[in-house]
């Protein structure tokens, strides 16, 4: 019985979603017109970055390689890594530059005879690279190594079983702000972000009433909207509302910029990433 019941309520479920209009465009349509023209902040998950007008899946940049999550982002351009599977037990490491739009890839360095697929994450202009000299059963035989963007050295800085790729990845990062997001209480309050200035002990709050004073009010209202997530990226503060649009399948992310000081908003980018999590946003401005 709890089997036909479940099965019915995922027959439910597909059948609300499918007759469900797709408002994905509609939104990006009206949430359009904010935008200033310069791509700020960019939204990462996984392989996919989305930016305001269109998406780049790092698995379609270069024929026959796999994007192994390793990536370098700014205003200019990005730095992703790469693994080509030339065999059984034969791997090798590529490092490629792009402009923004990815119409213009260029090796940079490559690196052949790996024995397992090399995995990678990135800080500042460092690449790290776990692989293993053996086998991924030999633990002892684990291997971090790093790739330096400007100076073009490869070389080893961790082994053994204990080393660990995501002792490199990146550190949250310090901040002289502290923000707490309330969601949704109900229908008529639509939550809250309260930022605080740690350092002079004062609080600034983004509620209901902060946007009805805002140009973004009307648009917003459109689709509903509830805080999401805060994120700190570069020094810049950026709050993301989750909004009532979409296809059914994918989530909405309205991400703002707030400036303290000012006690402003700044539209950045609406993306419909096809999950919530693991999602990065990202300051690139």
């Amino acid at each position: 019985m709890k089997k036909i019941c479940l099965l019915f309520l995922t027959i439910l479920t597909f059948l609300l979603t499918c007759c469900r209009q797709d408002t994905t465009q509609l939104a990006k349509d009206e949430f359009s017109k904010y935008y200033n023209g310069k791509d700020e902040v960019v939204l990462n998950i996984e392989d996919i970055l989305y930016f305001e007008n269109y998406a780049l899946d790092l698995n379609g940049l270069v024929k026959g390689n796999e994007h192994n999550n390793g990536l370098i982002i700014n205003h200019r351009n990005f730095f992703f890594s790469t693994s080509k599977e030339n065999s059984m037990f034969n791997f090798t490491l590529n490092i490629y530059e792009s402009n923004l739009q990815g119409t213009d890839v260029k090796l940079v360095y490559s690196k052949d005879g790996f024995k397992t697929h090399p995995w990678a994450c990135a800080i500042d202009d460092v690449f790290y690279i776990e692989h293993y000299s053996n086998n991924a059963l030999d633990l002892e035989s684990k291997l971090i190594d790093s790739y330096t963007i400007s100076t073009g050295i490869y070389e080893n800085v961790s082994s053994g079983k204990d080393c660990n790729l995501s002792d490199y990845a990146q550190k949250e990062e310090q901040s002289r702000y502290s923000i707490e997001v309330i969601e949704n209480i109900s229908l008529q309050e639509h939550g809250k972000f309260i930022v605080t200035d740690l350092e002079k002990g004062l609080s600034n709050i983004i509620d209901d009433e902060y946007l009805r004073n805002s140009i973004y009010i009307e648009s917003m209202e459109k689709f509903n909207y509830s805080p999401k997530r805060v994120d700190i990226s570069d020094g810049h503060i950026l709050l993301t509302y989750g909004i009532g649009a979409g296809d059914g399948w994918n989530y909405p992310h309205l991400v703002f910029e707030y400036d303290f000081g000012s006690n402003k908003l700044e539209y950045k980018l609406l993306a419909f990433p096809f999950d919530s999590v693991p999602v990065e946003i990202i300051y690139i401005g």
